[in-house]
């Protein structure tokens, strides 16, 4: 009985063994094969694997004033993020980087608890809030570098330079005309991952935009329109300084302005509105003394000319102007004086 049981378990013994020779042998004979006729095989799954890919940002262009002076430019910041698996999520480091991220401390542990992996919760701060976050010792908390908009003159030129968004893309103003120029091109990095071989192709940064404003008189300007808004209590005001010989746009302010490098406060969204550029304005009869002016500067009409204004409107091109009554026949000053729309049409036009 022994002797058959001894025998039963030798045989058992010997099949298990012939099983690992056998799988050892397909094995090695697998090997071998992926290794000389299937080695793309293996490069697909070295590369899938361990290699890494991943976009390098473009620097955007700077705006510049017609004196090179920098109005806009892209300057260094981090975003935060957290590997949910480390964080300890206990009061004093909760706390603490709600705090210095000035988030809501329910509304990130809602996040935190509602998430795994790695999540991103802020981006664009600045280098000591970096640095504070770091002093806190929390082997959770990452960084990433990126870049920012930053626009050194602050409400002085933001109607005219614009803001971008949170990445960096034009949405209004100068950015948003000039976005494809200012943006640049992106790079890209291919290789292996934590190694240091790899493809690059370098980002392309923007090109630079110069405009024919000149920021000393655009301060000036700012100033001025800031104290007669308030001086008269309206409600908004615009102001614009053009280089009469070449048209050239030296200042453009509006009010109320904003701050295009804080924008996290603004409640009322028509501070946004360049109204220099997009309200309709009728400067109405305050332009007449200066058409007047022209007029005999240029020579072609005499001071003591009288113009007749009968029978108070003149039809010119189909365009209809009218005076507030038929006034005769009037002099030069009197057309000033009564404010005549059609004494006015008919020195322009020669008529």
């Amino acid at each position: 009985m022994n002797a058959s049981r001894a025998s039963i378990f030798s045989k058992r013994a010997l099949y298990i063994q012939l099983l690992f020779i056998l799988g050892f042998l397909i094995l090695n004979f697998r090997f071998v094969y992926i290794n000389f006729y299937d080695d793309k095989f293996l490069d697909e799954q070295v590369i899938s694997r361990f290699s890494s890919e991943y976009p390098l940002i473009a620097k955007r262009g700077e705006i510049l004033d017609r004196n090179n002076r920098v109005l806009a430019l892209d300057v260094a910041s981090y975003s935060v993020g957290i590997d949910i698996a480390k964080f300890k999520s206990n009061p004093r480091p909760l706390t603490s980087l709600s705090r210095l991220l000035d988030i809501d401390e329910d509304i990130l542990a809602r996040k935190i608890n509602r998430k795994r992996g790695y999540i991103e919760v802020k981006r664009h701060i600045s280098e000591p809030i970096k640095k504070s976050i770091e002093e806190l010792n929390n082997n959770a908390v990452f960084f990433k570098q990126n870049l920012r908009r930053s626009y050194p003159q602050k409400q002085i030129s933001s109607h005219v330079v614009g803001i971008t968004d949170i990445d960096r893309k034009g949405i209004q103003g100068t950015e948003l005309v000039f976005d494809k120029k200012l943006e640049g091109k992106i790079g890209k990095y291919t290789g292996i991952r934590y190694g240091i071989q790899g493809d690059r192709v370098e980002a392309v940064s923007g090109e630079k935009v110069k405009l024919t404003i000149d920021i000393r008189l655009q301060s000036i300007a700012y100033e001025e329109l800031k104290k007669s808004v308030k001086e008269t209590k309206a409600s908004s005001g615009s102001a614009i300084i053009v280089n009469v010989k070449n048209a050239d746009i030296l200042a453009l302010v509006n009010e109320p302005t904003f701050d295009p490098s804080d924008r996290s406060d603004i409640k009322n969204l028509s501070v946004f509105r360049n109204r220099a550029t997009i309200d309709a304005f009728e400067p109405g009869s305050v332009v007449k003394p200066m058409a007047m002016a022209a007029i005999l500067d240029s020579s072609k009409v005499d001071i003591t000319s009288s113009i007749q204004t009968s029978p108070g409107w003149i039809d010119i091109g189909g365009y209809k102007t009218s005076d507030f009554r038929d006034y005769g026949t009037l002099s030069l000053s009197e057309i000033i004086s009564y404010s005549s729309n059609v004494g006015m049409v008919k020195l322009c036009s020669n008529q």
